[in-house]
This record gives C-alpha cells, sequence and structure tokens, in this order.
C-alpha cells in the first residue's frame, strides 16, 4: 500500500535491501534516500560572539586554552556505554588536561565506570539543555565532537549539527547495528573513525595537537553539511517526491509548471550514489585512524560478536 519508502541515510538502506529480501534496483523503484534536515539558518542565527563563547566555557569551569570535546545524546544505557569513558583513560595520558562535556545526561552504569577510574574530575555533566538556541552556542564552543553509540545511527543527527557548527567529528564504527555515522563522517577528512579506546583516543589527541587540521577538517564538515543535510534543499528534495509521484498516479491538476520547475532539483545521494554505496561503504569499513595491536583486534571481534547475540536475542 506504500508508494515511495524514505530511510534517512544510504548505510541504513543497506540494512532495508538486506531485511527486505530485494535488488538494489527494486529499492530504487520504490524507495528514496532522504537524509535528516538540518536547519543552517538557525546555526547562523544563533552563532555565538567569541565573549558569548568564552562566557559559557568559563561558567562550566573550562578556560580558553583547555581541550574539550563532547557528547550529545540521552542518558540511554543502549546508546551510551563505557567506550568513551575508558577512551578517556587513554587520553588524558597524552593531554591531562582535557574535559569531556555531556549533553544531555550520563547513565548510571557509565557514572560507576568514571568513578571507578578515578576520572570525576575530567567529565562535566551539564544535562538537559534549556533551548536550542544554547544546544548550538555549546557545538561553536566546544573543539571536538566525540560521539559514540552502542547501537550505531540510522542517520546521527548530533554528528550533522557539528558539521554545521564547523567542528570536526570523532566516532567509531558498529557493523554489528546501524552504522551511519561513518557514512557522515569522511575519515581523516571531516574527522575520524577509530574503533578502540586507545585508537579513539589517539584520534582525538591528533586533533587537539594539530589545530590547523582540525580547523580544516571543520570546514570540510560545514561543506558537507551545506551540500547534502541544507533543511532548504531537502525540502526542495521532498517536494519533488510528492510531485512526480501525483504525475505518474494521473494526477492532472498538478501544474506543469511546478513539473519543470522542479526538474532542475537534483537528489542528494543520486541513484549512482547509491548504486555504488555497497563498494564504498566497504572502503569505509576498513577506513580507521590507527593501528590495532593483536589484543585490540580480538577484543574488537569479540564486542562485535557478543553485541550481534545480544541484538539478535532480542528481535528472536
Amino acid at each position: 500500500m506504500i508508494d515511495v519508502h524514505l530511510q534517512v541515510s544510504r548505510t541504513s538502506s543497506l540494512k532495508y535491501i538486506k531485511n527486505a529480501g530485494i535488488s538494489m534496483h527494486e529499492f530504487l523503484n520504490k524507495c528514496r534516500v532522504l537524509y535528516y534536515p538540518i536547519d543552517l539558518k538557525l546555526f547562523e542565527k544563533y552563532k555565538p560572539l567569541e565573549n558569548q563563547i568564552w562566557q559559557f566555557r568559563s561558567e562550566i569551569g573550562v578556560d580558553k586554552n583547555t581541550p574539550l570535546i563532547c557528547r550529545v545524546g540521552r542518558p540511554d544505557p543502549a546508546k551510551m556505554d563505557d567506550f568513551l569513558v575508558r577512551m578517556m583513560s587513554h587520553l588524558i595520558k597524552r593531554v591531562p588536561d582535557v574535559k569531556f562535556l555531556v549533553v544531555g545526561g550520563i547513565p548510571e552504569k557509565v557514572k560507576k565506570k568514571i568513578e571507578k577510574l578515578k576520572l570525576q574530575r575530567s567529565f562535566i555533566d551539564i544535562g538537559l539543555v534549556a533551548s536550542e538556541e544554547k544546544l548550538i552556542q555549546i557545538y561553536y564552543s566546544i573543539d571536538i565532537l566525540a560521539h559514540s553509540s552502542r547501537i550505531g545511527e540510522s542517520f546521527g543527527y548530533t554528528i550533522a549539527e557539528a558539521m554545521a557548527a564547523g567542528k570536526p567529528v570523532v566516532v567509531n564504527s558498529t557493523p554489528w547495528a546501524d552504522n551511519a555515522q561513518i557514512e557522515l563522517v569522511d575519515n581523516g577528512k571531516t574527522g575520524f573513525v577509530a574503533n578502540t579506546p586507545r585508537t579513539y583516543a589517539d584520534a582525538v589527541a591528533y586533533l587537539i595537537e594539530n589545530k590547523k587540521e582540525a580547523e580544516k577538517m571543520g570546514l570540510a564538515g560545514r561543506e558537507k553539511a551545506e551540500r547534502e543535510y541544507d533543511a532548504k534543499k531537502l525540502v526542495k528534495m521532498l517536494e519533488k517526491i510528492y510531485l512526480e509521484l501525483l504525475s505518474k498516479k494521473g494526477y492532472t491538476h498538478v501544474e506543469k509548471y511546478l513539473l519543470k520547475e522542479y526538474k532542475n532539483v537534483q537528489y542528494c545521494p543520486t541513484d549512482y550514489d547509491i548504486l555504488n554505496y555497497p563498494e564504498e561503504y566497504k572502503k569505509r569499513l576498513g577506513s580507521s585512524f590507527g593501528k590495532l595491536s593483536l589484543i585490540e583486534k580480538i577484543d574488537f571481534k569479540l564486542r562485535r560478536y557478543a553485541r550481534y547475540r545480544s541484538l539478535v536475542s532480542r528481535i528472536n
């Protein structure tokens, strides 16, 4: 009964195609990838002045020279596990004064891990923020978005928002679950993909120690957000989907000038992008920061298997 299925990323489309048991061409006949929209006008409207940035950092006890990384997300154990805590235990050895700002809260189990590793002074938990304006101010005030989700992302809204604010992003890959975070972050261009606490810490430390490179990646992320996630462009794409569907179903009242106007609206990603994504995704899976030791490789595979089994058991 459904005429068009919308997927929020190319990565989630691969999962859909596999679960539905259809070919890529069958997918393109009835489906479309339409990314979640980011209102870039709001990021321009609420962009804080430099003195406002320093005021916010002062309020949370972070001075101008202190590296500030951040996670934004709900305090759900299914989303936030102890990966970033274990990462911080490595990072503070290289960057002792780094601070980790958590927006949205920390699960109790993760808090206990922080206490166990005696990292309380490195974490700043401000809970939920009161407004979108405040959240945007925070994105502009941090140095790096440090993102990790136990179940991965079907899109990754906070990643795209940080990119809209011109910030580099570090993520880890979760091929056993949703994994669109490695679609949004181009490893080595808009940030890094790092798959163990140690290599993740090394990636963050690299960005802290190489500010010009971090700024370059942040600008590349901003350009990608403008190109692919801008709400204004995505609304036009959605309107085109409706117009094409109405025309296909023989609704003659659709004005021809509208069809002509929207003919020049280009979908992003294109059909070509979607068709070639399986190979691109394989390359993205193989692209990450740092080299894993044998123990880390075994640990990663064991965690992947354990979480995969956990997901399967919940489904069954």
